[in-house]
């Protein structure tokens, strides 16, 4: 790692950084993952074990799929399960209010980011 230049670096890191995994570029590049992190420089971007307040949106979608649907229901097979699931993500995400998003549905709040910020761009 030390022969790479500077934009090979910086590269290594937005890929690091984007979730396209560590291992991957560890593998790509002949050294261990730990290398990677400690010659780089980079704090890796994510909590100890048992301390999830980095993936507390997943956590929180989970915790409401399992509560409001999954736990629900007698599944009869595979298929039943899935389509359960499949339905419950398209309900969150079109028709569910969220009170983070002001009692928005994620589309809704999308929709309203995406009309004030247009003219940004």
């Amino acid at each position: 790692m030390k022969n790479l230049s500077k934009t090979e670096k910086e590269n290594i890191v937005k890929r690091c950084l984007s979730g396209e995994g560590i291992t991957v570029l560890a593998n790509e590049y002949g050294i261990s993952r730990g290398s990677i992190y400690s010659e780089l420089k980079i704090v890796q971007p994510f909590s100890k074990a048992g301390v999830p307040y980095d993936n507390s949106v997943c956590e929180s979608f989970f915790k409401n799929m399992k509560t409001e649907e999954l736990y629900r229901k007698d599944y009869t097979s595979e298929k039943h399960f899935r389509k359960s699931v499949n339905d419950y993500i398209r309900f969150y995400n079109h028709d569910r209010p969220h009170s983070a998003n002001i009692n928005c549905t994620p589309d809704q709040k999308e929709a309203q980011y995406f009309a004030n910020h247009l003219d940004d761009q």
